[in-house]
């Protein structure tokens, strides 16, 4: 793992990510394997969404999707 996923996963306030898993299925073999991921959970989703603008300025040449457009419509804030 990572140091900077550790980060996220160990912080004081509370972790910003969650793991996840789900079987896939290989298409032509047919043989199963579990699939390992990490998304942001709701904490991660508010610190995402209240420090875009500032991040956004600070590393222009970093291309970070606007939190409004890829969060889901319910926690996108208007």
């Amino acid at each position: 793992m990572h140091w900077d996923t550790w980060l996220l996963l160990n912080r004081r306030s509370g972790p910003l990510v969650e793991s996840r898993s789900q079987e896939e299925r290989h298409p032509t073999l047919g043989a199963y394997r579990q699939v390992y991921f990490l998304r942001l959970n709701e904490a991660g989703c508010t610190y995402y969404r209240e420090r875009w603008a500032a991040n956004s300025a600070a590393y222009p040449d970093v291309e970070a999707p606007n939190p409004i457009t890829v969060l889901l419509p319910s926690r996108a804030v208007v």
